[in-house]
C-alpha cells in the first residue's frame, strides 16, 4: 500500500500519470487504490497530502481499533448487515478492523461512488482482483477462479458473467436479481480483496515450501487436467473404513474455518452444453472441477472469495485476454524471494493455460544483481511485452480507453500509438459511451456474455464476427424487461 502511493507519485512528477488509463491492484494495493479513488480529481493533485495523511494512520496506536467503543460498533454494524440479509463471516469482521487502521471515522464511500472520479476520463480506472475458490473438501491449488472489480461491473471471465457493481451481495437466481441488498461500504470489499484469514491448513503447507515446489504440483494436477477433453462420468468406489479416514484428512486439511461468505450471483446459470470447448472457458480451465458442471461455481449458494496471493501474487493475469490487445506490461514489484519471481511464476501458468506471455529468462548475473529495468519480449510475436523494475509495486499503466484516441484528458493528447498498455480495461465493461452496457445494463439481470470479455451492446475489436458465431456459454432465466 505505502509503496504504490510513492511509485504513484514518481509517475506525478516525472509527468507520467497522466498518461496511465488503468491501474490493478491485489491486495494491500487495493487499499490505496480505494483511498485514492474518493477523491474525483486525485490524479491531478499533488500527492504529498494523501501520503502524509497515510503516514499518518499507519504510525497511530493500533491499541484503538480494539477499545470497547469500537468493539461494540463493530458488533452493531455487523448484526445490521446480518438483519439486511448478508451472510455472517469473519472477513467482514477483519473489513471493519482494517478500516479503523486505515481512517478515524467510518467512510461511507461505496465501489459504484468511484464511477464519479472517471467521468470525464480525469483518473486511472481501477481493477480490483480477488480469488474465488470452495469452502471445504479442495485447496485454492485445486480449485481457484479469478474475479474482477471495477466501479462498473463485477464478474468471472472465466464464465463471462458480470454485474453491476452496486449489486454485488444481492441474492440472485438463473441471472434474475432476488432480493436487492444495499451496496456495501468499500471497506468491505476491501477486507475481500486482502483476505489472508480464508486459507486452510493444506494451503499454509504448500506455501510454506518454495514457490517454485508449489508450482511443480500446480504443473503436476495440470497435466491430468489436460486428459479430460470432455466431462467424464465418475465412478466412486463403495465407502470403506479406509476412505472414511482419507476422507476426514482431507476435510481436516482443506477445511476454511474462518471462511468468506458472498451471495453468489451465479447461483443457479446452467452451462451451454459444449461449454468445455469453449475457447475462453477452456483459457480459464485451471481447476479439478471443469468437467464436472454441476460443481463448478454456479451450483454454490455462496462465493468464497480470498486474496489473489495464495494463487498468483499479481494482479495482472486477468488483464492477458486476447481482446485485451495488451503491448506492454510495466510491473514493479516489491518481493522478498527476488525481483522476477512473480514474473517467472505467472509466466510458467500462463504457458500451462496457453496464454501468450513472453518468456522470463533473466541470466544468472541478473538475478544476483537486478538492474534497474529489465526488458522482456518475443518479436516478433503478438505476445504482451514486460518490464520488470527492480523494486516497485505492480502499477500497470494501460491502452487507450474508452475515451477514444483523439480525447484528452487532463491536457493530454491521447492520439498516436499506445505508449503504455496493461491493466487494461475489460471489453465486456469497455464501452462507456452512451449506449454502451457500461451505462446501460438492465439492473435486474445478470449479465451472460456469448463471448466473455466483449461488450453487450458494444463492440469488441476483432471479435465480433467470432462473438456472433459462438455459442452462449452459460444460460438462466428470460431478462426480465425494464
Amino acid at each position: 500500500m505505502t509503496s504504490l502511493y510513492g511509485q504513484l507519485a514518481g509517475l506525478k512528477e516525472l509527468g507520467l500519470l497522466d498518461c496511465v488509463s488503468y491501474i490493478t491492484g491485489a491486495s494491500g494495493s487495493t487499499w490505496a487504490l480505494a483511498n485514492l479513488s474518493e477523491d474525483p480529481e486525485w490524479s491531478q493533485k499533488d500527492l504529498a497530502g494523501p501520503t502524509e495523511l497515510l503516514k499518518t494512520q499507519v504510525t497511530k496506536n493500533k491499541l484503538g481499533v480494539l477499545a470497547p467503543s469500537q468493539l461494540q460498533r463493530y458488533q452493531q454494524e455487523l448484526a445490521e448487515r446480518a438483519r439486511l440479509g448478508y451472510p455472517s463471516c469473519f472477513t467482514n469482521l477483519w473489513a471493519l478492523i482494517n478500516e479503523a487502521l486505515l481512517h478515524d471515522e467510518p467512510h461511507d464511500h461505496k465501489l459504484s461512488d468511484q464511477r464519479e472520479a472517471l467521468s470525464h476520463g480525469q483518473n486511472p480506472l481501477p481493477i480490483y482482483c480477488a480469488l474465488n475458490t470452495k469452502g471445504q473438501s479442495l485447496t485454492t491449488l485445486e480449485f481457484g477462479e479469478w474475479c474482477e472489480f471495477s466501479p462498473y461491473e463485477v464478474g468471472f471471465p472465466k464464465y463471462g458473467a458480470f454485474i453491476p457493481s452496486e449489486l454485488f451481495g444481492s441474492e440472485f437466481f438463473m441471472g434474475q436479481l432476488m432480493k436487492r441488498l444495499p451496496e456495501s461500504r468499500i471497506c468491505f470489499l476491501e477486507g475481500i480483496w486482502s483476505n489472508l484469514y480464508a486459507a486452510n491448513l493444506q494451503d499454509s503447507l504448500y506455501w510454506a515450501s518454495e514457490p517454485s515446489q508449489f508450482w511443480d504440483r500446480w504443473v503436476r494436477n495440470q497435466a491430468n487436467l489436460d486428459k479430460e477433453q470432455v466431462p467424464l462420468l465418475k465412478i466412486e468406489e463403495p465407502p470403506s473404513t479406509a476412505g472414511r479416514i482419507a476422507e476426514f484428512f482431507t476435510d481436516l486439511l482443506t477445511w476454511r474455518p474462518l471462511a468468506q461468505a458472498t451471495h453468489n450471483f451465479l447461483r443457479g446459470l446452467h452451462f451451454h452444453k459444449d461449454y468445455f470447448q469453449h475457447p475462453h472457458f477452456s483459457t480459464w480451465k485451471a481447476t479439478t472441477l471443469d468437467g464436472l458442471p454441476n460443481q463448478l461455481t454456479p451450483s454454490e449458494p455462496h462465493l468464497c472469495l480470498l486474496d489473489v496471493g495464495y494463487l498468483l501474487n499479481t494482479s495482472c493475469l486477468p488483464l492477458l485476454q486476447p481482446t485485451r490487445d495488451v503491448d506492454l506490461i510495466l510491473s514493479l514489484d516489491y518481493n522478498l524471494h527476488g525481483a522476477f519471481q512473480q514474473l517467472q511464476l505467472l509466466g510458467r501458468f500462463c504457458q500451462e493455460q496457453g496464454i501468450p506471455f513472453p518468456p522470463i529468462s533473466p541470466s544468472p548475473e541478473e538475478q544476483l544483481q537486478p538492474r534497474e529495468c529489465h526488458t522482456f519480449s518475443t518479436p516478433p510475436a503478438p505476445e504482451p511485452r514486460g518490464a520488470a523494475l527492480s523494486s516497485g509495486q505492480r502499477l500497470l499503466p494501460g491502452v487507450l480507453g474508452p475515451w477514444g484516441p483523439a480525447a484528452t484528458r487532463g491536457g493530454g493528447s491521447w492520439g498516436g500509438e499506445p505508449v503504455f498498455i496493461g491493466l487494461s480495461l475489460p471489453l465486456h465493461e469497455g464501452d462507456l459511451q452512451p449506449g454502451g452496457r457500461g451505462q446501460a445494463a438492465a439492473p435486474d439481470t445478470l449479465q451472460c456474455l456469448q463471448q466473455p470479455g466483449a461488450a453487450a451492446g458494444g463492440s469488441a475489436p476483432g471479435s465480433a464476427a467470432e462473438a456472433a458465431a459462438q455459442a452462449p456459454l452459460m444460460a438462466g432465466a428470460p431478462a426480465t424487461p425494464n
